[in-house]
């Protein structure tokens, strides 16, 4: 298993390929068209922006899992926080260190940029119970819930 950062354009279609499964398996955001320019855009974000970043996970020299984060300011105060973008392992390799080894990475990140917190949401609607407690196993506290009316 190993986890890096994206750095090239190669790195950038796994990302899109990755969210495209992502997208395609989550009951949340199927009803969306999926857009590739939208994710290459962010993901060349994550290697130009020093306040974005995006991880790969790889098996065998194949890409199974990616995470896009950023430190952002808050609204009401000069903190910053880190919040993700997206986080998601394909199915057949969730349950392996892929996840974990990514929001270790993020949450490390967070602390060298100064965040005074990490957000991770849960949104795609695949296996959130599951999810949730990978979060609180990994020392993140469940705060809050997200409320969506869809029209």
């Amino acid at each position: 298993m190993m986890i890096r950062q994206i750095a090239t354009a190669g790195d950038c279609v796994h990302v899109i390929g990755l969210a495209q499964k992502m997208a395609n398996e989550s009951p949340a955001y199927t009803r969306y068209e999926f857009d590739g320019f939208k994710v290459s855009k962010i993901a060349n974000q994550c290697i130009y922006d020093p306040d974005y970043q995006c991880l790969l996970a790889f098996e065998d020299e194949k890409p199974i899992g990616f995470m896009a984060y950023a430190c952002f300011s808050m609204l009401f105060s000069k903190a910053r926080t880190v919040d993700d973008l997206a986080l998601y392992v394909l199915p057949e390799h969730r349950g392996s260190l892929a996840g974990p080894l990514m929001v270790k990475r993020c949450i490390n990140w967070a602390k060298q940029q100064g965040a005074s917190e990490v957000r991770l949401g849960i949104t795609t609607e695949i296996d959130n119970s599951r999810v949730e407690k990978l979060f609180n196993r990994l020392g993140l506290a469940t705060s809050g819930k997200l409320c969506r009316a869809i029209l």
